[in-house]
């Protein structure tokens, strides 16, 4: 291809390692003869690869135990990667595509319109900045609005407001190929009632609102007790009718489950704990969107919250 690919190593949103794709492409894992060689025990041996075909960068996981994560969706088949585009591996290792003199973002059938000024410009593949908002568009079709206090789904033909704006996205012509996230942008229909003293110790229960059959119980101790101090934050904000409520700090959760040993734990522990409880969501037929994850904080995402 053309451009030039480099693959940066973020650590705390600062590159710390620059890696070009060659012709064979780069093999990541935690393997000595990985391309780049990551120590993160959430990281698999032979974790992922990214190569490029023509003027596409493309990426694959390679059957590991934690997954890859493009811009926070997790693959599950090879995919297309932009300029920018991060790469999560397991849990926290995070990677930045950059193409050097660039193959341009895939322009869709879509277009963002300022309503109250008839504007409308083309919406890309990945991130669309409007003020000091962004709005992400993933290769699956999913709209996410997002902003430095808030992260939210978004659905086509939705008005939303930006710096006393009025928008909406739209397709240009035609039917738009655009995924409408859970309930029209709204938490999935799910109520979790967590406590502490369960029978057996902490334990967490996921129900759907609308198939009350449709449940999960989580009795393992450490991921009972995070469910419960996500929901005792997603309840107290709930009440103070917070717009973007339930968020917290990555490093307050970890406090919050583990008290001051938190401070000596390796920075996957609490990825992992979340991945096993969205895997166990995914299980049991439920949305694994209830746990929802943005840099650096997470939050749980459901119409109801009961906590004992």
């Amino acid at each position: 291809m053309s451009a030039r690919v480099m693959v940066l190593l973020m650590k705390d949103d600062k590159p710390v390692k620059a890696v070009g794709v060659g012709e064979r492409g780069l093999h990541v894992g935690r393997g000595r003869d990985a391309d780049i060689s990551l120590v993160d025990p959430s990281v698999s041996t032979d974790h992922a690869r990214i190569w490029c075909e023509g003027d596409r960068v493309l990426l694959r996981d390679l059957g590991s135990r934690n997954g890859t994560f493009l811009n926070e969706q997790r693959i599950t088949a090879t995919v297309e990667v932009a300029d920018d585009d991060e790469v999560r591996l397991g849990g926290e290792t995070c990677l930045r595509i950059r193409v050097l003199g660039g193959v341009p973002r895939q322009v869709t059938d879509l277009a963002l319109v300022q309503v109250d000024a008839g504007l409308r410009t083309p919406l890309n593949l990945g991130d669309n900045k409007v003020d000091d908002m962004n709005i992400v568009l993933d290769r699956q079709g999913g709209l996410t609005l997002k902003g430095p206090k808030l992260a939210r789904p978004l659905s086509p033909g939705e008005d939303f407001e930006v710096a006393g704006h009025r928008y909406r996205v739209e397709a240009q012509g035609g039917t738009a190929n655009v995924r409408t996230v859970e309930l029209e942008g709204g938490p999935p229909p799910i109520r979790v009632e967590a406590r502490l003293d369960g029978p057996t110790g902490p334990e967490a229960r996921f129900t759907d609102v609308r198939d009350n059959a449709k449940t999960l119980l989580i009795t393992a101790a450490t991921q009972a007790e995070v469910v419960y101090v996500l929901a005792r934050a997603a309840k107290q904000e709930m009440a103070s009718r917070v717009e973007d409520p339930g968020w917290m700090n990555n490093g307050e959760l970890r406090q919050a489950v583990w008290g001051r040993g938190s401070e000596r734990l390796h920075r996957s522990r609490l990825p992992v704990v979340l991945h096993r409880i969205r895997k166990s969501l995914e299980g049991a037929g439920l949305s694994e969107a209830c746990i929802d994850r943005r840099r650096g904080a997470t939050r749980l995402w459901v119409v109801d919250v009961g906590i004992d």
